[in-house]
């Protein structure tokens, strides 16, 4: 089990992955990617569907973490 992180402890990882730090994307990725993919699975009933989304959905975060 995971620790649980605070609201601003959450917040302060996206300057750090604005600044490429690889701890700081796998930080977000652990916190939210068993739960996006609990969720897609649940809207999609596609295993091999809702694993590839939630890639994608992290690829495209990466490539527009400057955006936030």
């Amino acid at each position: 089990m995971q620790p649980r992180l605070t609201d601003e402890q959450i917040l302060a990882l996206v300057p750090r992955c604005q600044r490429g730090e690889p701890a700081a994307v796998e930080a977000i990725y652990d916190l939210y990617s068993d739960r996006l993919y609990r969720y897609l699975l649940t809207r999609l009933g596609d295993p091999d569907a809702a694993a590839e989304l939630t890639t994608e959905v992290f690829v495209r975060m990466i490539q527009h973490i400057g955006s936030f």
